[in-house]
């Protein structure tokens, strides 16, 4: 398992969106590709890959100085329960630090709750409605 930064717009962004859509939008009924992927271009994309598969994916962006927003984080079906998404989070966080962030923002599905509990991010709002669907907003402090 290995995890890095890429490039917007790179060969493994494409293999990221394809992650993305199977696992956030087509469940939805949704496509990823009717998303505005150009604003995604400034953002920190992070992925997991296992051998030429990627199978965890996640982006960052700046909402200020000190506070990023973790955004799309989704995980292959076949590779949940291996600590694939904490390990991807635990060495992102890592890439944010020499940025000076201070604080990590996430809109978090009602069934993705627990994930981000374990990882010690902390309720910060009431629950809201994003894509059809029940999101708490949480914060992560660095």
């Amino acid at each position: 398992m290995e995890i890095k930064q890429i490039e917007w717009n790179s060969e493994a962004y494409k293999k990221a969106l394809e992650l993305r859509d199977k696992v956030l939008r087509q469940p939805l009924g949704m496509s990823i590709y009717d998303d505005p992927l150009e604003a995604e271009k400034n953002d920190l994309h992070i992925i997991v890959m296992e051998g030429t598969q990627v199978i965890g994916v996640c982006f960052y962006r700046t909402i200020d100085q000190e506070t990023m927003q973790m955004k799309q984080v989704a995980v292959d079906p076949s590779f949940r329960n291996r600590h694939v998404g904490t390990e991807m989070f635990m060495q992102s966080i890592q890439k944010l630090k020499p940025l000076h962030v201070k604080t990590i923002m996430v809109h978090a599905r009602e069934n993705a709750l627990g994930f981000y509990q374990k990882l010690g991010f902390e309720e910060c709002g009431d629950p809201f409605l994003e894509v059809g669907i029940r999101h708490h907003l949480l914060k992560y402090n660095l």
